[in-house]
């Protein structure tokens, strides 16, 4: 399954990018020119929301159909009986449908990645994305302290943008 792959979005990128946001946020909102929430990335937001929800849905049912496979596999004696029923638990179409949910989410993160956030609005689109999909264990209170700061002033953009 593509978790245990490597991510072309790495922990160097993501800790860089919470330090522009944090460098943007600590300037103020001033700082930002007066413009209309980011459309782009407002769009963006909405389709990687889409998107997560349909990785949840395709991961969910990639782990039932594995949990059936090696239930059933216990019983097959041969490679050729395990390959039928690893077809038979649907195991290799669930894969592909996991796989390339991932693959959708990390396309739209790059595409987040490439437009620039003109406003608060469109820094908390890409706050959220690396909150929900970049490192969750910055939230953990384990976390190293450089981590634990990227996920502060990530919340903080956050509630920036959800405060009335």
């Amino acid at each position: 399954m593509a978790q245990g792959k490597s991510h072309s979005i790495t922990r160097r990128t993501l800790l860089t990018g919470a330090a522009t946001t944090a460098a943007t946020a600590l300037a103020g909102s001033s700082a930002l020119p007066a413009s209309p929430p980011d459309v782009a990335l407002g769009a963006l937001g909405r389709e990687f929301a889409t998107a997560l929800v349909v990785f949840e849905a395709a991961h969910e049912r990639y782990s039932r159909c594995e949990q059936r496979y090696f239930t059933l596999r216990r019983r097959a004696r041969t490679k050729a009986a395990r390959t039928r029923i690893r077809r038979e638990s649907d195991v290799p179409a669930a894969e592909a449908a996991a796989d390339a949910a991932v693959k959708a989410l990390y396309r739209l993160m790059r595409q987040m990645a490439a437009v620039p956030a003109r406003s608060p609005a469109g820094l908390a689109v890409k706050a959220r994305a690396v909150k929900v999909w970049g490192y969750p264990e910055w939230w953990d209170k384990n976390a190293e302290v450089p981590e634990r700061l990227a996920a502060q002033v990530l919340d903080a953009v956050i509630e920036m943008t959800t405060m009335p």
